[in-house]
This record gives structure tokens, sequence and C-alpha cells, in this order.
């Protein structure tokens, strides 16, 4: 399943080209749709959960936060869409988002009119509306339309797609007696005033900007996997062969050297462009030093943002940020009496590179969120493929 994302880019697809098991990776444990993880849930438990909201804020709120999921929610999907794969044209990826509610499970659609240019004219049905049928098992008919997700799913995944705002009213629902449900998808002006009532289901913060953040990451991060791999079976195969097979003179004295420094409990920089083999040198000179019995520990600096790099380095304390339930150790920690491999070390920031700083010089730490310091035993190995002197020139890095 992994290969998809090397093999489907660079082809032209259609939307019913699509196939279930070519997108999501049903690894047990963990739902995958190429980086983003799924969760499979109960319809009923779902249906109990719409009832609560409803009992617990009513209808006004609750509708506004199952149209905000929902708009999310096919916003993401349309992000995901657009990354992994290459499209005809619009049309094409606007029919491929429906098809996959389909493939998801969700509901069976229909496009009755899809008009984009000049404006933006659609018409949708779905059949067998998975969310008409958590309203009908908890809560019952209906004298209003109710797929607020679908609805909001609509609007998301269009505007995404057309880099324009784009809003669907739900015509017919069948949790309040039609044969099936419809919406009808429209920009804002050509709405008119019908569209006023229903904006307000539909504020948000930033969800696109979120969404397209969330797919830069996802892509750097897929990329920088795919790297690890190739880099992985490098190392593998020469770790195998302990370089016996080594001619180049060149290499033989960097081999001589790293042998050298291994001995010395000193920190090291390994500088070289991209793939020359900088982690198996680092590991190389693990196996050789006096901590060999000890974990080697690796990371890429460039491939996180800067808050995600901290915590992954540094651990953090539990309710430190939204998410952090528990305490958490970091790579450093974990590396304890062996090596921590920073790879990429000239892309931090320059607050990381103050963090890292202390750890050289007092061989202390400090958790996200944390107020006592913590000692720490761990040989740090950099490697960059930039020109630290001239980072230093321009005050991009720090020289000590």
């Amino acid at each position: 399943m992994k290969e998809y994302y090397f093999i489907l880019k660079g082809l032209f697809l259609k939307a019913e080209d699509l196939q279930l098991q070519e997108l999501i990776d049903f690894s047990e444990g963990n739902v995958n749709l190429q980086g983003r993880r799924l969760v499979l849930h109960s319809i009923h438990a779902f249906g109990q959960f719409r009832k609560d909201l409803l009992d617990m804020l009513g209808p006004e709120h609750t509708r506004r936060l199952f149209t905000r999921f929902g708009f999310f929610w096919g916003q993401a999907d349309a992000a995901a869409l657009k990354r992994i794969l290459d499209w005809e044209d619009p049309i094409e990826l606007i029919k491929a988002g429906f098809r996959l509610l389909g493939l998801e499970g969700i509901a069976v659609t229909e496009l009755q009119k899809l008009q984009i240019n000049p404006e933006v004219d659609i018409e949708i049905a779905w059949h067998d509306s998975g969310e008409a049928e958590e309203h009908l098992i908890e809560v019952g008919w209906s004298d209003d339309p109710i797929c607020w997700k679908m609805v909001g799913f609509f609007s998301g995944y269009v505007s995404f797609c057309l880099g324009r705002s784009v809003y669907f009213i739900e015509r017919q629902c069948q949790a309040r007696g039609d044969n099936l449900c419809t919406a009808v998808g429209k920009e804002q002006a050509s709405w008119g005033e019908e569209i006023d009532p229903y904006l307000k289901y539909f504020e948000a913060e930033d969800i696109k900007g979120n969404v397209e953040k969330l797919t830069q990451e996802l892509t750097a991060k897929m990329k920088e996997l795919a790297r690890q791999r190739q880099q992985l079976g490098y190392l593998k195969r020469k770790t195998a062969a302990g370089f016996a097979e080594v001619r180049s003179k060149k290499l033989m004295q960097v081999m001589e050297l790293a042998e050298r420094v291994a001995k010395f409990d000193s920190s090291i920089l390994i500088t070289g462009e991209t793939g020359v083999g900088k982690e198996v040198m680092a590991r190389y000179i693990h196996d050789r030093s006096t901590r060999a019995e000890g974990p080697v520990v690796a990371i890429n600096c460039a491939a996180l943002p800067e808050t995600l790099l901290e915590s992954e380095l540094f651990g953090h304390k539990a309710g430190s940020f939204t998410g952090a339930t528990r305490d958490q150790e970091g790579l450093l920690e974990k590396a304890e009496k062996g090596t921590i491999f920073l790879d990429e070390i000239g892309d931090i920031s320059p607050s990381i590179q103050l963090k890292i700083l202390r750890v050289l010089q007092e061989k202390e730490i400090l958790r996200v969120g944390g107020e006592k310091p913590r000692r720490v035993d761990v040989r740090i190995i950099a490697a960059t493929n930039r020109d630290l002197d001239k980072a230093v020139a321009e005050g991009k890095f720090r020289e000590d």
C-alpha cells in the first residue's frame, strides 16, 4: 500500500478509476488514507452523540458543529486526493470526492448537474444517507433536512477544489420522509439573500489554511519517509558488507578519521551533500565508540515544524499543549548512555539552537511545559548539507 503514492502520482485519472484498496491502508490499528489516519465509528454511537448534542446545545449550535465538522472533512479529503493523484480537470476531482463518500460507506451519491464556469451550479442527490440513518435511529423523524455533515462536506470539498467559496443547501432529506436527499451548491453571490440564514453554520477559523498546512506537512512527511526507507536500505547493505568493499582512497581516509574520533566522547558535525551517507557514518562512529552498547536515536530536524521538533527532542509534560495527556520523554532522554543523530541541523530555528546549546554545555534538558531541568548523558552527532560558516556570517546559525 505504501508504494501507491509514487505509482499514482503523474497519472491522469478519472473519478471512476478510484479504488478503495488503492487509497486506504487497512493495517490493524491504523486505517490510513495516504498519511492521514481514519477511524471507523458506529452509526449508533454517532447517533447517540448527535442526540446528546441536541439535548445539551439545541439544534442551532449542534447544526453549526456538524456543518463545520463536515466542512473540514471535505476540505481534508479534497486536499488528500489532490495531493496524491493527478486529475484530468477540476470536474473529475469534484466527482472523485462524491465517489469517495460511496467507497467509504457514507452514502451513494449521484451528480444531477455539474457546472463550474462561468458560475458554479451543482445539484447532487444521495441515497442510503448514513447521517439521516443516525438521526432516525436516536432522534426520530425531522421536519427539516438534517444532513448537516454532508452539506458541510460538499461545501468544503468543492470550495477547496475550485478555490472559491461554494455553499450547499439541502432541499430534500430521508430523515423527514423524502425518498432521497438532495442539495444544491452555488457561490455566495449566486445565492443572493437566500444563503444569508445558512452562512452562520459555516463560520469557523481559517479551516482552509489549516488544511493546506496539514497537506504540506503530510507531503513533507511522506517524502521524508521515502528518503529514510532508501537510506535504511543503504545502511543495511553497508552494515552487512562491513565496508569491506571500499576501494576509494578518500573514503578510506574519512573512515580512518571516523575511527579515531569515535574513541573520544565529543560532539561531532558531519557535512556533505544529500545522499552521501552522513547517517551511515554517524552509526559507524557510534558502533566504534565507548557508547556502542547504548542506543542510537536519529531524527531529521528539517522534517518537523518547530513546536513538534521541540516536543520530540526534549519531551513534554502532561497538559503543556492540546493533546498532551501524559508526560512524554523526548529523544534526548531515550538516547541516554548512547548517541543521538541530528540530521539537517542547519535547518533548526534559533530557539531550538539555544536549547541544544544548553545540552552541549550543561548536559541538561527542560521538557516542554516543565520546570525542573533533567540531566542527560548523551553524545550528539549532527549532520547538514548547508554551509554553516555562511549561515553564521548571515546571523542564521549560532557560532557557539
